[in-house]
């Protein structure tokens, strides 16, 4: 399915690409079309679904376009998904994809060789864009604002050079992620308690870094992405998953004098001065005392 390199170059690392699924038919196809098309000479495809109720899994099998397929029988959430993924694959390098996406057939080449250039680099993050014709960015890495909520830098910019570089960032979007395959191992993959999805990539990301690896985007791995078909964006779905998974991520994650100095400050502002805050307040409130419960979860975790 895949052509072979220059044999006179040195081998390159094997690498899986897993697609998740969830009531995706729309998708599956052009998504496994356009990774048949990417110029690499070791690749895997694996597509996990995550019990969808349409004809996903029946749209996949008939493209063949895949090494392995696993159908669950229950939703294991984004994060369960690609655990199931990579913990099948064999790749060195783990590229994880949402279904709703296509890929640029230079993808893996351009991750493996920013692999390969920064070894201390973890994760890599795509550059994402919307698949217009003006290639407008719908993600070119994300940000992590003090109280956890999330940004993606260059978003609904035209995309004119002005993210061209390999740079560092706070988290890279779980629509299209690349991870070590060591560093997956060493910290079990995603945490599942981010279920049904959100945060579960910036939760790793976090991680990532504490252990003291770097976040990079790369400019060079191109991805189009029509955007957020499991969850539609500021739906009560969206608000309900999004607020709910902010709240573990900080509670996982921040020191309590980081709730103190970073968490609090920020968080009064965005009750006070963003629009979208006040139809949630009460709702809100609710996730704080989730997110006091993950604090002690965690705390006890470490006592074990």
């Amino acid at each position: 399915m895949m052509p072979a390199s220059d044999p006179t170059s040195r081998p390159a690392p094997k690498f899986s690409i897993v697609v998740l699924t969830f009531n995706s038919e729309s998708f599956i196809v052009p998504c496994l079309e356009s990774i048949a098309a990417v110029q690499y000479p070791d690749l895997e495809v694996i597509v996990v679904d995550n019990a969808s109720s349409d004809k996903t899994v029946e749209r996949a099998r008939a493209t063949g376009l895949y090494h392995i397929l696993i159908p669950n029988t229950a939703n294991r959430g984004c994060a369960g998904g690609y655990n199931d993924g990579w913990r099948a694959s064999g790749g060195e390098i783990i590229l994880f994809l949402n279904p709703d996406t296509t890929v640029d057939g230079n993808i893996a080449g351009a991750l493996a060789e920013a692999f390969a250039a920064h070894p201390d680099a973890a994760v890599f993050g795509c550059k994402i864009l919307y698949p217009d014709a003006r290639r407008t960015f719908w993600h070119a890495g994300g940000i992590v604002h003090p109280n956890g909520m999330t940004g993606h830098r260059g978003k609904d910019e035209p995309d004119t050079g002005q993210y061209d570089s390999v740079c560092e960032i706070d988290y890279a979007s779980g629509c299209a992620i690349a991870v070590r395959r060591d560093v997956l191992e060493r910290f079990g993959g995603f945490n599942e308690d981010y279920w049904p999805g959100y945060f579960e990539e910036v939760d790793f990301c976090w991680r990532a870094r504490r252990a003291g690896y770097r976040i990079l985007y790369v400019p060079r791995a191109v991805v189009y992405h029509h955007e957020s078909q499991s969850f539609k964006l500021h739906s009560p779905s969206f608000f309900h998953y999004y607020y709910r998974n902010r709240m573990r991520f900080v509670a996982y994650n921040y020191t309590f004098r980081q709730m103190l100095t970073r968490f609090l400050p920020f968080e009064y502002r965005w009750w006070r001065q963003v629009p979208e805050a006040r139809g949630y307040r009460l709702r809100q409130v609710r996730y704080y005392f989730e997110g006091v419960y993950f604090y002690g979860r965690r705390r006890f975790r470490r006592k074990e």
